[in-house]
């Protein structure tokens, strides 16, 4: 399952934990008239 966090103002962190594996991924969302997604990695 995912969670949402806004961090800054118009800017999300998107933290999903894969249990099975103990690996979380976290992928940054910045709201804009042109939106970005960038994926860190685990």
């Amino acid at each position: 399952m995912a969670k949402i966090t806004e961090i800054a103002p118009d800017l999300f962190r998107i933290t999903t934990f894969v249990e099975p594996f103990n690996i979380q991924f976290s992928q940054f969302l910045m709201r804009d008239d042109q939106p970005l997604l960038f994926h860190t990695g685990p």
